[in-house]
């Protein structure tokens, strides 16, 4: 047990590492094996050993990250005046973000895991209080 308290993770520290991996995915530039690895194992040790806070503020930074994401595509299709231009703009931005949505889900299933654990356990401290009352 004394082996793993120096192991602790916190959403403060792996964010700066997860980040740039994470706008590699959005942006679709490649990512080394290790680095998809590492954000799986980040996410995971994130949610896990941070589980107070860190799976909510990985939720709330990386909906940041998609939605800066997808304001610049917005940017990106607006420069296209032209009707044909701007579909054919268009047609790119979601094959982009199509594309991106088979693979980013993958290293934050730990995440989801944590946010619906941590909804039950709120909705069954409210069912308490209710049943209570």
């Amino acid at each position: 047990m004394s082996m793993l308290v120096g192991n602790q993770q916190t959403f403060d520290e792996k964010w700066p590492t997860m980040q740039p991996i994470i706008l590699k995915l959005l942006s679709q530039q490649s990512v080394t094996r290790q680095e998809w690895q590492d954000l799986f194992w980040d996410v995971h040790s994130v949610c896990l050993w941070d589980n107070q806070v860190g799976p909510e503020k990985v939720h709330t930074a990386l909906k940041t990250n998609i939605s800066n994401f997808i304001k610049e595509a917005q940017q990106r299709i607006k420069t296209h005046h032209d009707g044909n231009a701007l579909l054919r703009a268009y047609i790119v931005e979601w094959r982009k973000f199509f594309d991106q949505c088979v693979y980013l889900p993958e290293p934050f299933t730990q995440l989801e895991k944590s946010l619906s654990g941590h909804r039950r356990k709120r909705r069954n401290k409210n069912k308490t209080l209710l049943l209570e009352s």
